[in-house]
């Protein structure tokens, strides 16, 4: 479809948007919730649809090559990827100090053993969940701690 017929379906076009035609995007699709990806066909200016109507937002006319193009509200949009977490050394415990958490070297040994069988094991902390990688004991049999490679996950909502 050329610019006047897109004008004459969906409205008239801007420039004033976050994105322009002919841009590729990626958006959540609302039907089933699945991330899309298409180049920007058309900018439908904010304004009434009809005369005495309500105004309506800015409306991106999106051609995912699926027939006919999508409309997608800037509420869909994804902007960029979200980055690759990096795995980072944490402490999980200690034992043999003052302010121990754990009991001695057998309990440190137990809570890496079930850490490396359970894998992708998740622990809810403060900040956010991390992943457990792996997990190691650094020390002796008097003081020591629960090493572990961990990575920050992403909550779904």
């Amino acid at each position: 479809m050329d610019n006047e017929q897109l004008t004459a379906l969906y409205g008239p076009s801007t420039k004033f948007a976050d994105h322009k035609e002919g841009t590729e995007i990626k958006f959540k699709d609302i039907t089933d919730g699945s991330v899309k990806q298409g180049t920007i066909l058309h900018v439908r200016a904010p304004g009434k649809a009809i005369s005495g109507g309500s105004d309506h937002p800015v409306l991106y006319i999106v051609d995912c090559n699926e027939g006919m193009p999508i409309p997608v509200a800037p509420s869909q949009i994804v902007i960029g990827e979200a980055p690759k977490a990096e795995p980072f050394t944490a402490i999980l415990g200690t034992y043999g100090h003052a302010d121990s958490q754990l009991q001695g070297r057998g309990q440190a040994e137990d809570m890496v053993w079930h850490l490396d069988t359970r894998g992708n094991y998740c622990i809810d902390t403060d900040h956010g969940k991390l992943r457990v990688l792996s997990a190691r004991i650094e020390g002796d049999d008097e003081q020591g701690k629960v090493i572990a490679e961990v990575e920050a996950v992403e909550e779904s909502h």
